[in-house]
């Protein structure tokens, strides 16, 4: 838990980034690092929210600590809301919760919850951020990619976050991987209801609802999570897990159980290097897509293009066009010559 002291912060709604900067003194952690309010400032301009500084481990910590930033900027896209969501064929399963609320009746066969619709007409937001810095006297290059989901989409199989380099561009390692790391953040709702039906002597309902916040993290060393083509990009897998739901129900009782998932949230921390010295030319392209289809990723066929979807089979001709594999994505192409 987050101990402050003097102090309140303001967070943000949408990515739990502390809005005001009048923090007079240190606190410390959930894993009981002592941070100072400078630390704390600088660590926010470099994209990490209240939630990820609460959660520093002392070797993120010491990592970042002594990094002299030079310059840190920001960088929005969204992908809004297709029509054909309004249809019968929807591929949104419900909107993530953010201000306002609209409930169904509750359908006990199927054991539904209410629906919780969101007042954003985005289907999910990437924010990049990208900070120079000094690391003693190397000059690095620090990537941070946000995805955040507005909705939840009903085609949950492999997703894809990854990031494009020009040629004077390199990732930066870290004992002998490549110095990257993606982290899946997501809730689940585990919902119980059992009890006799009507007419039974002891009829009575047991419901149960709890929440629980999931962290995967995967770094350099998880060969089998990424691919990295020197000079030219590095990428992420990312299985968006589904609903589980058992109904064991019978004529006099009723059983259902179920797990429900949403509020999912991709990042993806990238390191790196210049060739030269100087950042001139230097580029970057900073991706996240939606796989409709039941299938893991097949990195040799990945094609990236600066045209949506962004990325693509390269297989087949307008294979994307005619199957969906992957939807319009989010894309940003960024210069590093700030």
């Amino acid at each position: 838990m987050l101990k402050l002291f003097g102090s309140m912060l303001a967070l943000s709604a949408l990515t739990g980034i502390a809005s005001t900067t009048n923090i007079n003194n240190s606190f410390i952690n959930s894993n009981q690092i002592n941070i100072t309010a400078q630390e704390y400032q600088k660590f926010t301009d470099m994209g990490y929210s209240s939630i990820e500084i609460d959660e520093f481990t002392i070797d993120k910590y010491k990592k970042l600590k002594d990094l002299v930033v030079i310059d840190s900027k920001q960088f929005y896209t969204e992908s809004q809301l297709n029509p054909e969501y309004n249809n019968s064929n929807s591929r949104i399963e419900s909107k993530v919760l953010t201000k306002d609320l609209n409930f169904t009746k509750e359908d006990e066969s199927l054991g539904e919850t209410p629906i919780q619709y969101s007042t954003s007409d985005s289907s999910k937001i990437m924010k990049t951020t990208i900070s120079k810095v000094y690391d003693k006297t190397i000059q690095k290059i620090l990537v941070k990619q946000d995805v955040y989901w507005n909705i939840v989409p009903k085609d949950r199989c492999y997703d894809l976050i990854a990031l494009n380099y020009t040629n004077n561009l390199r990732v930066a390692e870290s004992n002998g991987n490549p110095d990257v790391e993606m982290t899946f953040r997501y809730e689940e709702e585990k919902y119980s209801k059992t009890g006799w039906r009507t007419g039974h002597t002891n009829n009575r309902y047991k419901e149960r609802t709890s929440y629980i916040n999931h962290v995967e993290t995967y770094n350099g060393s998880n060969h089998d999570k990424y691919n990295h083509e020197i000079g030219s990009y590095i990428a992420f897998k990312c299985q968006l897990p589904k609903n589980k739901s058992t109904n064991g129900s019978s004529r006099r009782y009723y059983m259902v159980y179920r797990s429900n998932y949403s509020k999912f949230q991709i990042s993806m921390e990238t390191v790196l290097l210049a060739n030269f010295n100087n950042l001139t030319g230097c580029e970057i392209q900073a991706r996240y897509s939606h796989q409709y289809k039941e299938k893991d990723i097949n990195w040799g066929d990945i094609s990236f293009t600066t045209t949506p979807p962004f990325i693509s089979y390269s297989n087949s001709f307008l294979f994307w066009k005619t199957n969906n594999t992957f939807e319009s994505g989010l894309f940003n192409s960024i210069s590093l010559d700030f």
